[in-house]
C-alpha cells in the first residue's frame, strides 16, 4: 500500500473516494510471491569418514592427528556442566533489644490499623485517629530507613542477579 502522509489532508469527496477505493479490496486475496524460495529439501549427510584413529597403544597420539569428532557441530545438544547448588545461609533475625526496629515494625503495622479501625468503628469524629495512625505509619517507616547501614562496603557492586 502506497504511504499517503506527504498528501495534504482530503476533504469531502475525495476522502470519500480514497476510502470507498480501500473497502473495494478489502476482501481481495493477496497475489502469491513469484520470488518465494524455493522448498528446501532435507539436508545432505555428512561423507562417511575413512580417516582411521591413530594408533595409541605405543604411547600418547599427536592431538593434532585426532579427527574432529563428527557430533560436535553447532546444533549438537551439549549437556550443561553441573555446578555447584547455591544454598543461602539462614537469615539472621533482628536482637530482642533493638529498639529502634521494634518501634518501626510498630509504626508500620498499628498505623494503618489505627486508621482502618477509625474508618470501620463508627466512631462520630475519625479525624484525629486517621492523621494519629498515617503519622504513625509515616514515623515508623522514617524509622526503618533510618536505621539502615550508611556503611558500605568498599567491594560492593551492588545487587548481582
Amino acid at each position: 500500500m502506497a504511504d499517503h502522509r506527504d498528501e495534504p489532508h482530503l476533504r469531502g469527496a475525495e476522502l470519500d473516494a480514497r476510502f470507498e477505493s480501500v473497502l473495494s479490496g478489502w476482501d481481495l486475496d493477496a497475489p502469491t510471491d513469484a520470488t518465494a524460495p524455493p522448498e528446501i529439501g532435507p539436508a545432505p549427510q555428512p561423507p562417511e569418514r575413512s580417516v582411521e584413529p591413530p594408533d595409541t597403544s605405543e604411547g600418547t597420539a599427536d592431538p593434532a592427528a585426532t579427527p574432529p569428532r563428527s557430533d560436535t557441530g553447532w546444533r549438537v545438544h551439549v549437556p550443561p556442566e553441573i555446578e555447584e547448588h547455591f544454598e543461602p545461609p539462614d537469615p539472621s533475625l533482628p536482637p530482642a533489644h533493638d529498639a529502634t526496629y521494634w518501634l518501626a515494625l510498630g509504626g508500620i503495622v498499628l498505623g494503618p490499623l489505627l486508621v482502618l479501625w477509625a474508618a470501620f468503628s463508627g466512631t462520630p469524629d475519625p479525624g484525629w485517629y486517621v492523621a494519629i495512625g498515617v503519622v504513625v505509619m509515616t514515623a515508623g517507616f522514617a524509622l526503618l530507613v533510618l536505621r539502615g547501614s550508611r556503611d558500605r562496603d568498599p567491594d560492593d557492586d551492588g545487587a548481582r542477579v
